[in-house]
């Protein structure tokens, strides 16, 4: 009885993973043709984790808003990717 349990979590969970990894509307590229400018605005990365005694609020700050510029570029990489580097500005 263990093992069906295991094993229906286990498919559960691969079943959940294994959603679509595209983050894109399906009418994206009808509906962005028109567009000529594209806003990739900041994100607030916040640590929900517990933070080494050794750093400072300062240095998480900094952490932070490092990370907050990744996430940023990223996207916007993965958006030119997307719709090719002439269109966007």
């Amino acid at each position: 009885m263990k093992i069906k349990i295991i094993l229906v979590l286990f498919f559960a969970g691969l079943y959940a993973c294994s959603g679509p990894k595209d983050f894109l509307s399906p009418n994206f590229r009808k509906k962005g043709r028109e567009h000529k400018t594209l806003a990739v605005l900041p994100f607030q990365v916040n640590n929900m984790g517990k933070a080494p005694a050794s750093l400072t609020a300062d240095q998480l700050a900094k952490i932070e808003e490092d990370e907050a510029k990744a996430f940023q570029q990223s996207l916007y990489n993965n958006l030119t990717n997307n719709l090719g580097p002439s269109r966007l500005q």
